[in-house]
């Protein structure tokens, strides 16, 4: 009968080794950081901005022609001028603008709806959904809703 319980013991353990998830998550990310960096197009813009009790403002294609670029030490610039450092964390890209002493948040929008300049106008970091990336596409999305209820849809596609 101790035999029958150390070979259940034995088939347990090895189902366990087996089951355990393999620890290379880092190398995986460490991968897609190096597809990360360089320059990268944005190829379409796309926002939705909400304020409770008003109709949303919805912003396509604004400002197609900038640029984003992903250093390997974790800052980047924009070609609008504007300086960002950044994290990847398996499907999740958090992007946080760094902000001058004359920046004052976002802008209003206006006729031009909230376009590039909204993005890199917030002063909290942005913490972008990895909707697909390969070696040359890179879709994101960002959806938040603050406390006062104005809700928040960017998605930007990106091309190297």
């Amino acid at each position: 009968m101790k035999k029958y319980w150390f070979l259940i013991f034995l088939l347990m353990m090895s189902l366990g080794w087996v089951a355990c998830s393999d620890d290379d998550e880092g190398l995986k990310d460490t991968e897609k950081e190096a597809e990360l960096v360089g320059t990268w197009e944005v190829a379409s813009y796309y926002s939705d901005v909400t304020m409770p009790g008003s109709e949303p403002v919805v912003t396509e294609d604004a400002n197609p022609d900038i640029q984003l670029t992903f250093n390997a030490d974790y800052s980047g610039t924009a070609s609008t001028g504007a300086e960002f450092t950044w994290a990847l964390e398996g499907d999740e890209l958090t992007v946080t603008f760094v902000q001058d002493e004359e920046a004052q948040g976002p802008p209003s929008g206006g006729d031009d709806g909230y376009g590039f300049e909204f993005v890199a106008g917030l002063s909290y970091p942005i913490v972008f959904e990895i909707v697909r990336f390969d070696a040359v596409l890179l879709d994101l999305k960002f959806a938040y809703t603050n406390t006062m209820g104005i809700s928040v849809l960017v998605e930007l596609a990106l091309e190297k």
